[in-house]
């Protein structure tokens, strides 16, 4: 796989060989703000940069000031520094292909830059680095003393010493190739060189820190804080996965090793230490690809590509066996693009012709100052409009994962430290938001949606902080599933703990096993329950090399259900609200409600912890538990008032919808009786229009039609009921259920329930119930 030596062929495939990096690693065509999760917190990472928060800080995460080198994210304000980062790293990986392509090998070079454009999860990229440097540095005398190969090992220093300040868990991956090259040189009695590349890259970091607009003295907080982040990632963040995808990428990766150990293992030294660069860099792409098995699994495969060619690059006398590493790799990371993606040949010429592509539009557009901004502008109102949120007043900040949306209005943010809920993953990670709550940096203003990722409990997530949400902060208004929250005037001193004056004293306590039902008592009507679960000696093991086995609770309900969540440790030992369940903002809200009835089907009355099978020896038998009385503040004028909806006069409509009334505050509605409805309670039922064909609603609205024929109406809040439109054999019908939250406060007498319907041919209507309902009043 090597290439003429003429002059011009040289430069033309390092011109191609650049363009590749420049693909790869260069956002000359950037993402754009949207209201995702992912794209939440890299939207906040760039504003932090804007603001000046201090990271390790004021804000803690896994990624850095120059977070926008991985995510590509585009922000007016920080787009230079992306673009000068992105570009050093282009630079050095150039640099050095085209040093391990001299004399041959270029064709190689040229193919391996192109392939970049396939790392649509770029952490493998970033592990590509290292490698290279190691292989440089490999190359022996020839790569410390010609002027390129020196150029190569400064440009790769400098890039590794950026690497970390974009993601800190990328240090892992530059300070295991530093000690391992800078080690080698020392052993080769290259001391000049080792004592100059590691002063660079010791020199190197502070200075792109401080580049970024950073305190000198909060660099070695940043990694310090790291510790807790990646303490606690492994068991909140696992997803199984199926087994053969990590066999194949553990055996994939070793294979390609034990192909290239002879030539690794002929070249002494150098090739121990770029044998175990590799296996340790493939094992930091395992973890980051199989802890959380889902799209990531494409980081394992990406790097075992990337390691297998750089190899083959490097190999001497055993090409052939290095080529056959190659195959092996490319083969293994299809097969596992193919799992997480669908790669197919198709896919594989889209991606690179969809880089070029956006290479040249990104490069044209650049070439028009002001349009990238632009974009940006739009794109900001697109999101304003999407997602309209209430009038607030202050600083503010929003629960769980909707940064991008509360920054596209441009309200003057007050972020906590860890700022996405899902990522507290341990009580000092939850004792740092909840103190941010109660300090002088508070927020003014919290916007409050549960977002629960992987079916978890929303009171594992940042559950801590509840307690003083309910006691610092007051209730506003609700819009739909989010609640503003404003703080107290006469909030006070920050409490002795978090969860003063909310959480009171012992009212069980002991140890339980895994698989056993613990009854909850029946009162008090709220319990804080703290749960410490451990590891094994085992299950640590098997965490360090890959993920714990999950741990499910079932709560069992008042009505016979059961509810099955996913359990995290880790939140569970900062203390959270076992009962009620808390699943959304309006049961959340009903705290403030001390004795609401209109969620007393979602208090339960027992619970188990299971591991799921397999991973019994990896859990101790058993856990400890401590239930505690908790009891919010009232609020109930105010919760009342955001909660419940008023009657309004409307105008009656053509019957033409089908519909029915499931339950009353989560209990079964009796349709051949009588029927009672105090002055509040919580709705629940389904409806879709008839009329030309089965439609989804675009609006619901519960209306009471009285015995002189007047019509109130109340709005309702449509819900997902997947299993009527099933049933009824129109599985297209999705979004038809309802949930209605009348305040009916003074309305006595017989009402008939029915339901206005919305669509685009107009308002149709059904009735709920045969007989006319008994309006109490109170």
């Amino acid at each position: 796989m090597s290439a003429p030596a003429s002059s011009p062929l040289r430069w033309f495939g390092a011109l191609l060989v650049a363009l590749g990096a420049v693909m790869g690693f260069v956002p000359l065509t950037p993402l754009l703000p949207l209201a995702e999760l992912d794209n939440a917190w890299a939207v906040a990472m760039n504003q932090a940069v804007v603001q000046g928060l201090a990271f390790g800080r004021d804000l803690i995460f896994t990624f850095g000031p120059y977070a926008g080198i991985y995510t590509w994210l585009f922000n007016p304000a920080t787009d230079g520094m992306i673009l000068a980062g992105t570009g050093l790293l282009a630079a050095a990986v150039t640099a050095a292909l085209l040093h391990l392509a001299a004399g041959r090998g270029m064709v190689a070079a040229i193919l391996l830059a192109l392939f970049l454009s396939q790392m649509w999860l770029r952490d493998a990229i970033y592990f590509f680095i290292p490698m290279l440097f190691l292989a440089v540095i490999g190359r022996g005398p020839e790569s410390w003393r010609n002027s390129g190969g020196r150029i190569a090992l400064g440009l790769l220093v400098l890039a590794m010493a950026l690497l970390p300040l974009v993601k800190g868990t990328f240090a892992a991956a530059s300070g295991l190739a530093m000690a391992l090259g800078c080690g080698l040189l020392l052993l080769r009695g290259a001391w000049r060189m080792a004592v100059a590349l590691g002063l660079l890259f010791l020199l190197a970091m502070p200075g792109f820190w401080l580049a970024s607009g950073q305190a000198l003295a909060d660099l070695p907080r940043f990694f310090l804080s790291l510790g807790e982040i990646i303490r606690g990632y492994t068991p909140a963040m696992a997803l199984e996965g199926p087994l053969w995808q990590a066999a194949v990428a553990a055996g994939v990766a070793a294979l390609v090793l034990l192909l290239n150990l002879r030539g690794l293992a002929q070249a002494g030294l150098a090739g121990a230490m770029l044998g175990l660069g590799a296996a340790a860099l493939l094992f930091l792409s395992f973890k980051a690809g199989f802890v959380r098995q889902d799209g990531h699994i494409i980081i394992a495969g990406g790097t075992i590509a990337l390691v297998a060619w750089v190899l083959f690059l490097w190999a001497g006398r055993h090409r052939l066996l290095s080529l056959a590493g190659l195959a092996v790799g490319l083969v293994g990371w299809a097969v596992l693009d193919h799992a997480a993606a669908g790669l197919t040949p198709a896919t594989f010429v889209q991606r690179l012709g969809g880089s070029a592509l956006q290479m040249a539009e990104g490069t044209a557009a650049r070439l028009r100052p002001g349009r990238l901004t632009q974009r940006y502008e739009e794109q900001i109102a697109a999101l304003r409009r999407e997602h309209p949120l209430p009038a607030v007043t202050g600083r503010v900040d929003i629960y769980s994962i909707g940064q991008s949306v509360l920054l596209a209005h441009g309200l003057p943010w007050a972020p906590r430290p860890i700022l996405q809920s899902y990522s507290v993953y341990t009580p000092a990670l939850a004792a740092l938001n909840a103190a941010h709550l109660a300090g002088p940096n508070a927020p003014d203003t919290v916007l409050l949606a549960l977002e629960p990722i992987d079916n978890r409990m929303a009171a594992l997530e940042d559950g801590l902080s509840w307690p003083l949400l309910l006691t610092r902060y007051e209730v506003v208004s609700r819009q739909g599933a989010m609640l503003v929250l404003r703080r107290r005037a006469e909030a006070g001193p920050p409490p002795a703990s978090p969860t003063e004056g909310v959480v009171g004293e012992v009212v069980a306590h002991g140890m339980h096993g895994f698989g056993a039902r613990v009854a909850l008592p029946a009162d008090p009507p709220a319990l804080w329950a703290t749960i410490i679960a451990k590891p094994t000696l085992l299950g640590r093991l098997v965490s360090t090399l890959l993920r714990p086995p999950p741990i499910d609770i079932a709560l069992s309900l008042p009505g016979g259900q059961t509810v099955t969540r996913r359990f995290i440790p880790g939140m569970a030992e900062a203390g959270f609200l076992i009962a009620p369940v808390v699943q959304d903002a309006r049961q959340w809200l009903n705290l403030a409600m001390p004795g609401s009835p209109i969620y007393e089907d979602q208090r339960p009355v027992a619970f188990s912890l299971s591991v799921q099978p397999g991973g019994e020896g990896l859990w101790r038998a058993e856990y400890s538990l401590e239930l505690r009385r908790f009891a919010a503040p009232p609020q109930t004028a105010e919760a009342t008032a955001a909660m419940f909806r008023r009657p309004a006069p409307a105008s009656p409509s053509a019957e033409g919808a089908r519909c029915y009334l499931d339950t009353l505050n989560g209990v079964p509605i009796d349709h051949n009786g009588a029927v009672r409805l105090p002055a509040r309670s919580r709705l629940n039922g389904w409806g879709f229009a008839l009329l030309p064909e089965e439609t989804e609603p675009s609006s619901i609205s519960l209306t009471l039609t009285g015995s002189d024929g007047t019509v109130l109406e109340v709005p309702t809040e449509i819900m997902s009921r997947p299993d009527v439109g099933v049933f009824f054999g129109k599985p297209a019908l999705v979004r038809i259920g309802f949930q209605a939250l009348p305040d009916l406060a003074g309305l006595n007498g017989r009402y008939r329930l029915g339901l206005a319907l919305t669509t685009a041919r107009g308002r149709q209507s059904c009735s709920l119930s045969a007989f006319p309902v008994e309006l109490t009043g109170e």
